[in-house]
């Protein structure tokens, strides 16, 4: 038992496998759980079986913090979207734009002296009229 190396991940060469090597291998591992931790401890030994042992570890903990990380992330755009969905559905309804007058310039009411109806004035005649008479 003292010839057992301390692990490093970086020399694992189940590590180092290809995608579809690796799935195979742990496939193989999974569906035939405790007889294939034995065919690898009476044919490949205690140290090759511990690297493979550790190579699935690891994978398995890779997966389960991606998977983790996407369901947070899933969780984080659900909860967002009900936020944004409830904030807009409890918004006063806007109110109807003021109607403005399309030329540029304000128009008045004025009261007639004459026969006390209002009449339109556009002032664009007093500033004309006042630019005239400044200059």
């Amino acid at each position: 038992m003292s010839n057992l190396k301390p692990y490093n991940r970086l020399e694992n060469p189940y590590n180092k496998l290809s995608f579809f090597k690796f799935l195979l291998l742990s496939t193989a591992m999974i569906l035939f759980f405790p007889w294939s931790i034995l065919f690898c401890l009476i044919f490949l030994g205690v140290e090759q079986t511990k690297l493979i042992f550790l190579a699935l570890v690891e994978d398995l903990a890779k997966t389960i913090l991606g998977a983790l990380i996407a369901l947070i992330v899933v969780i984080f755009i659900i909860i967002g979207s009900v936020k944004y969905f409830f904030i807009m559905w409890n918004q006063p309804e806007p109110e109807e734009p003021k109607k403005v007058n399309s030329h540029g310039y304000e128009i008045i009411l004025r009261l007639n002296e004459i026969n006390q109806s209002r009449k339109l004035i556009d002032i664009s005649d007093y500033i004309s009229s006042f630019d005239n008479n400044t200059q």
